[in-house]
């Protein structure tokens, strides 16, 4: 009973953390692009998931862009994962394919701290900005 006491505690606490992580990511995404939209309900969600779409910019390039600094991230949703196919989820709930191109999904775990997603946020906010310009052109 003592070993269940502990694990629900860590687990709380662990869900708080990792909340607030996301949320700063989150904020700091969205400051930057306000065009981006995040998927899901924004209260009843993982507290270590978060969905977010930048219209016109291609997911997995994006991907590739963000490996290149070590961050490590997946386009479109988990239910779709390595099936080369558009999320049904994402469709059902909504998404256009324009949309649904340019999502990404980030997931936070016991590796992640306020120092590594704050560099995480700047690192996205420059490669994403330049991905901007470049389709701009």
């Amino acid at each position: 009973a003592k070993a269940l006491e502990l694990a629900s505690s860590h687990r709380e606490y662990e869900s708080k953390r990792l909340s607030k992580l996301r949320d700063s990511l989150q904020e700091k995404l969205l400051n930057s692009f306000p065009g981006a939209v995040v998927s899901g309900d924004l209260k009843h969600r993982l507290p270590s998931y978060l969905h977010i779409s930048f219209p016109g910019i291609d997911g997995e390039r994006l991907v590739y862009l963000l490996e290149n600094h070590n961050i490590l991230i997946s386009t479109g949703s988990a239910c779709a994962a390595n099936k080369g196919l558009r999320s049904y989820v994402l469709k059902a709930i909504g998404l256009s394919p324009k949309l649904a191109d340019g999502s990404i999904r980030i997931t936070l775990g016991n590796l992640s701290t306020t120092e590594n997603i704050r560099k995480t946020g700047q690192i996205m906010v420059a490669e994403i900005t330049k991905e901007y310009e470049r389709i701009a052109k």
